[in-house]
């Protein structure tokens, strides 16, 4: 996980939504490089993110946007409306809980299902 992500958050919490959205698409470019590696372009990195199966279609289209909106604050100074800047958190928790928690709590009870399957009695014939 994004380990200065909380950076985006202080920015919510003073209400400096330009910095936000830039800092919203600089923790989607830090998950990117963590699940696919650093290629040259956002577009290359949320296809190769796709095309590892870590995200679907639509998710991919909803990060194309995040990152459209990281982009235009940061070169052209956008300052989303707050209720357009919640769209652009909820988009960024969304994949980080998708790559981060809800990926380790399905590998934990993965193993956890294996240990049981062994203890589980068998049918009888």
């Amino acid at each position: 996980m994004p380990e200065r992500h909380h950076e985006v958050y202080v920015s919510l919490q003073n209400n400096i939504r330009y910095l936000a959205t830039v800092g919203a698409r600089t923790a989607l470019d830090i998950v990117l490089v963590d699940k696919v590696t650093d290629l040259s372009s956002f577009a290359e990195k949320l296809e190769a993110l796709k095309t590892a199966e870590l995200v679907s279609e639509t998710e991919k289209e909803m990060l194309e946007v995040l990152t459209e909106a990281g982009n235009a604050a940061a070169h052209r100074g956008y300052a989303p409306e707050e209720k357009d800047l919640i769209v652009v958190m909820d988009i960024l928790e969304s994949v980080i809980k998708k790559l981060y928690v809800t990926d380790k709590r399905e590998q934990e009870l993965l193993a956890r299902a294996q240990k049981l399957k062994g203890e589980v009695p068998p049918r009888k014939s």
